[in-house]
């Protein structure tokens, strides 16, 4: 009975070994196919892009007076360094390990830290104008000009490599754990506590702060849209109503020579102004004089008042 239950224990054991073995040798097969296929795809793609996007600002005269394009032109430039640095990467496939130098590995670092957080500041920048151009119009002129947007362009280059100046103090070539002829690019070990700390501080200023002003901008613009819909929709229905009054108003004048000239026939039926007289007063016109209860010639100042005491 042993005999069997330590059978058993050693099958489920080499059933659970083969299982972990498959998933793991599924797992690398995945991460090979997207290290050595998909990203040379998504690098290649980017630098054509990002490069052709760039000189055709550059080309076009009018674009370069808008102060957006500086910001858009600094998020190409970010986003083209962060490819460059995955390029290098990649490299490491065909074999040539230009990461694993030691100053290649450290300059890596550090502009991969600088672009990260360049790329979303630079995002964060071109909503802030187009929260002006949206909320603020009126400041337009005096907040989105080339002067401003040079000047927040360098300030954010600044602040980014000299917050990020440690991180290649803190970096160096060091061999595999089981492998001293595979070498990688990691982080020293005496300095582990400052590299969380920089870590953890990246993480904030390129992930949760920027995330939290863009949502707060998106949501001041959606409001003043959703504002400016509804301001526009009455406008549009005050100016139907006013249109509306004009038009009845303009047809009053109408109503009321017809009223006139209706009570006329009437008194001419009665006798008080003879039928030849009206006509003559009806085929000479009316004129823009017409209104109450008079009807005029156009050819003379008479009316049917003048007529009745004629008679």
């Amino acid at each position: 009975m042993d005999t069997i239950l330590v059978m058993n224990t050693s099958n489920t054991n080499n059933a659970s070994g083969d299982l972990l073995a498959a998933n793991q040798t599924g797992s690398l097969t995945v991460y090979k196919l997207l290290y050595d296929y998909v990203l040379p795809i998504i690098v290649f793609v980017g630098l054509v892009g990002n490069l052709t996007s760039i000189y055709l600002m550059l080309v076009d005269k009018q674009m370069r007076k808008v102060s957006s394009s500086v910001f858009l032109m600094s998020v190409l430039a970010a986003d083209t360094g962060m490819l460059v640095g995955l390029l290098l990467v990649w490299i490491e496939s065909l074999g040539y390990p230009l990461n694993h130098l030691p100053a290649v590995c450290r300059i890596n670092v550090y502009l991969t830290y600088v672009f990260g957080f360049l790329s979303i500041w630079y995002v964060v920048c071109i909503t802030v104008e187009t929260f002006i151009t949206i909320c603020h119009p009126t400041k337009i002129k005096q907040m989105c000009t080339l002067f401003r947007a040079r000047a927040v362009a360098v300030m954010l280059l600044v602040t980014a490599l000299v917050l990020y100046v440690v991180a290649p103090i803190i970096t160096e070539v060091q061999s595999a754990p089981h492998s001293n002829a595979t070498k990688q690019c990691q982080p020293i070990a005496k300095y582990g506590g400052l590299h969380q700390l920089v870590f953890y501080a990246d993480l904030v200023l390129t992930l949760f702060v920027p995330f939290v002003l863009l949502i707060i901008l998106l949501t001041f613009m959606t409001v003043a849209i959703v504002r400016s819909v509804k301001r526009k929709q009455k406008r549009t229905i005050k100016k139907t109503n006013e249109d509306g009054n004009q038009s009845s108003i303009g047809k009053l004048p109408q109503a009321l020579c017809w009223i006139d000239w209706t009570a006329d026939l009437n008194a001419s039926r009665l006798g008080a102004v003879t039928t030849e007289k009206l006509q003559a007063v009806a085929l000479s016109g009316r004129s823009n004089k017409c209104w109450g209860w008079d009807v005029c010639d156009r050819n003379s100042d008479k009316t049917i008042n003048d007529y009745e005491e004629e008679d």
